[in-house]
């Protein structure tokens, strides 16, 4: 595995797939595969089916 910035990079069929940490509210945190950035500051992170919306760590 790869370590930069703050992200982890897993190396997955000749492309990459980051995970990334993100907040929702005060004390909980998810990490998932980055999906994408909002205009508003926020990223979309997915684990398994689900989807979370929140701020990055």
């Amino acid at each position: 595995m790869l370590f930069r910035y703050g992200c982890t990079s897993t190396k997955l069929w000749g492309g990459f797939e980051m995970l990334k940490t993100i907040t929702l509210g005060s004390c909980v945190s998810v990490q998932g595969t980055f999906v994408r950035a909002l205009s508003c500051g926020k990223i979309l992170v997915r684990v398994g089916d689900r989807t979370f919306t929140g701020m990055p760590v």
